[in-house]
């Protein structure tokens, strides 16, 4: 999901046009990622702590506040935002949790 934020980001910053069957790969691999985010949340009592899951309910909800605004560029720009934050911040859950 990351890897394509980021190309269509930079895409969009310098104004370059995604092909129409890049553009539709796009979509696929993040809707994709998704389904897997939503899956990890959903077994995540399972398989992972508390804050984790937690923070991957909340990255749910940031993308879909994304989603929800008119500008193609503004919510590319905050999908982007939340993905990268939403990876830092697991990795110090992450991090966090090993050493308990």
């Amino acid at each position: 999901m990351k890897e394509v934020l980021d190309y269509d980001l930079d895409s969009a910053v310098r104004g370059r046009n995604v092909p129409d069957e890049l553009e539709a790969a796009h979509l696929e691999q993040y809707q994709e990622a998704k389904r897997e985010i939503v899956r990890a949340v959903n077994l995540g009592a399972y398989l992972m702590g508390h804050n984790a899951r937690t923070r991957l309910q909340a990255y749910l909800s940031e993308l879909k506040q994304g989603h929800s605004i008119d500008s193609w560029a503004e919510s590319l720009v905050l999908s982007a935002t939340a993905t990268n934050t939403c990876l830092e911040e697991m990795i110090e859950i992450a991090r966090r949790d090993l050493r308990r």
